[in-house]
């Protein structure tokens, strides 16, 4: 979502047009986006489960982690977007994220950010067989879903 409530609304909208049994949220809800107090009111109402994505965890440490940002005049607009994001979304909010969980089961499917073990690590469609093994070493579900790179793909 990243702080998109009128996409979110409109996937929510998609969503009520089939018979779904579970949304689960893969991460990366508030931060970046104009709507960040929206989409975690959204969220709350849906009562779904949440996991916790990089720019989740972004939002409450002011760590980039992983992610690298090379010039001082990026990185400084992200910390002032987080800034104001952590100011729309107030303690209360800010206390909803810190509740989402690294990975959540849901049936068959283990629900990850990224990968189950990390909410940074890229994965791709093209992703060496070897590296996505690794990846999900001692998984056993019959799907991963992931939100992470953005993309929608299967494999």
């Amino acid at each position: 979502m990243h702080g998109n409530a009128v996409a979110f609304r409109a996937a929510l909208a998609d969503v009520e047009r089939h018979d779904v049994d579970l949304i689960v949220s893969l991460g990366d809800v508030a931060q970046g986006g104009p709507q960040p107090k929206e989409c975690v009111d959204l969220l709350r109402e849906l009562d779904c489960p949440c996991v916790f994505g990089n720019s989740d965890d972004f939002l409450l440490t002011l760590d980039f982690g992983a992610e690298s940002v090379d010039d001082e005049e990026s990185r400084q607009r992200l910390l002032e977007t987080a800034d104001w994001s952590r100011g729309q979304l107030g303690a209360e909010g800010l206390d909803f994220l810190r509740g989402f969980q690294p990975t959540m089961q849901a049936g068959d499917v283990l629900c990850c950010h990224a990968t189950p073990l990390s909410n940074e690590e890229v994965v791709l469609p093209e992703t060496d067989r070897a590296e996505l093994e690794r990846a999900l070493a001692n998984v056993e579900t019959a799907a991963v879903a992931a939100g992470h790179v953005h993309l929608e793909w299967l494999r």
